[in-house]
């Protein structure tokens, strides 16, 4: 009985993950082709954030990293697509996830400055090479070059990030000061068309 259900849910997260990856591909084909429409309106940024912060967090206290939130209670109302925007807050958390060692942080915020909103997703994982920072948010392009590959993927989420900032008439941008010194991922998008 215990095999059997250690077989479901192995078999289950399998599941997600083959979904996943579908879903990936096909995306990145949409924003290649140009075929993502945007369903824009206007909704509360903040309350949003907010939002997948709590769906992902047992995601987060699975891997024992903390997943902590600047966000403040004020609405931040934005014109923009709120599916694809959740879209790339999530992929940019599960990828700080991906690569944060147990008992790290990672910390989400959300600011706004001169007619843009900034999406922040900060954490203290394994940082990123110099070189890499160039090439990021190029379709495929994968740090972990292992064998094993313990941190799976296709190297997509950072490329329909980027397509759906773009989509937006916004941009993002990663920082790190080097391996070992954690990542920032910043997603700025219009606060109106």
């Amino acid at each position: 009985k215990a095999q059997q259900n250690r077989a479901k849910q192995i078999m289950r997260r399998q599941m997600e993950y083959l979904s996943r990856l579908v879903d990936d591909l096909l995306d990145i084909t949409r924003i290649n082709r140009n075929k993502i429409v945007l369903i824009k309106e206007s909704f509360d940024l903040n309350a949003a954030a907010t939002a997948i912060a709590d769906d992902m967090k047992a995601l987060f206290s699975g891997k024992e990293v903390k997943l902590l939130s600047d966000i403040g209670p004020e609405p931040i109302y934005i014109h923009a697509d709120p599916v694809r925007v959740k879209q790339a807050i999530g992929n940019l958390l599960h990828n700080a996830l991906k690569f944060s060692n147990s008992e790290g942080d990672v910390t989400l915020s959300v600011r706004t400055d001169n007619n843009c909103v900034f999406i922040t997703v900060e954490d203290t994982g394994i940082g990123i090479e110099p070189a890499f920072l160039s090439t990021i948010f190029e379709p495929f392009t994968q740090m972990d070059k292992s064998i094993d590959r313990r941190n799976g993927g296709l190297g997509l989420g950072l490329y329909i990030v980027k397509g759906i900032a773009e989509l937006h008439g916004g941009s993002v941008s990663a920082h790190s000061a080097g391996p070992g010194k954690g990542s920032v991922f910043t997603l700025r998008l219009p606060l109106h068309d």
